[in-house]
């Protein structure tokens, strides 16, 4: 199932959909825990920007490294040796801001990943403000689907979720769910976030200027990096080891041996 011209938002009872609405950006945060006011920290962001008719027209990942402890390696699988060399979210503010500029925020459980958003750049002195928003969760149950969690409701909704808790895959099993229950409400991205945000649909916000093209580092990026790291690693060892003199190695077993002839008690013959 596929991001396309094929998935095309119904028109709802509002303004139609057209070149002026707004593009999407649907976003998702891995986490080293709940709140950031306990000082948890974004360690992974993935956004993927839709236009107003569902064609994908960006992707953009990054681990993150949180300038402190993972957290819950066990829920998203991120360890402290893959953010080892990942930039800080300082380095990364910009390039996520010129995603999320002039579009509809979209995430699951949206207070979550906009407060957690809201953090970051205000602890780099920045107060943003995430609006229009848009809660693929509260969709679900407002579209009537039983499930919450994003996991049932892609399987509700007969969508694909191959690695729950990367980021990316997250972002792209979001969009592809706010589509589908978009269809079957028959309403646009910008109808459905004026429901949500009590008519509210232009971005109130103007995103400050911040530096932008810095270095990222995927998952799969850090993992080559880590496994290639520790192939030149057992191959060091393998040759301290191999280039050692079999004499010596020889010498020492019958040094041992002789140690252990000394300790024996003498008998007289």
């Amino acid at each position: 199932m596929g991001l396309g011209r094929e998935w095309a938002l119904g028109k709802g009872s509002g303004d139609a959909v057209g070149a002026a609405d707004l593009d999407i950006a649907v976003v998702d945060v891995e986490t080293t825990g709940f709140s950031p006011r306990h000082h948890d920290r974004v360690v992974e962001i993935a956004i993927v920007r839709l236009s107003a008719q569902g064609e994908r027209l960006d992707e953009y990942e990054s681990l993150v490294n949180p300038e402190r402890d993972v957290g819950p390696t066990h829920v998203h699988g991120i360890t402290a040796r893959d953010v080892r060399d990942a930039p800080t979210f300082s380095e990364l503010a910009g390039d996520v801001a010129a995603r999320l500029q002039g579009a509809i925020f979209v995430a699951h459980n949206v207070g979550f990943d906009s407060r957690f958003l809201a953090a970051e750049y205000a602890r780099l002195g920045h107060e943003v403000d995430l609006t229009p928003r848009l809660c693929t969760m509260r969709l679900a149950g407002a579209t009537g689907l039983a499930a919450r969690s994003l996991d049932a409701c892609c399987a509700e909704c007969g969508i694909s979720l191959a690695d729950h808790h990367a980021a990316l895959c997250d972002a792209r099993a979001e969009a592809e769910l706010l589509l589908t229950l978009l269809r079957r409400c028959d309403l646009s991205a910008r109808d459905a976030a004026a429901e949500f945000n009590g008519g509210q649909v232009a971005p109130a916000f103007a995103w400050p200027s911040l530096p932008s093209g810095a270095r990222r580092l995927t998952r799969r990026e850090s993992t080559a990096r880590c496994e290639a790291a520790s192939s030149l690693r057992r191959r060091a060892r393998a040759a301290r080891v191999g280039g050692r003199p079999r004499r010596r190695r020889r010498d020492r077993r019958l040094h041992r041996t002789a140690r252990s002839r000394a300790g024996r008690p003498h008998r007289d013959p």
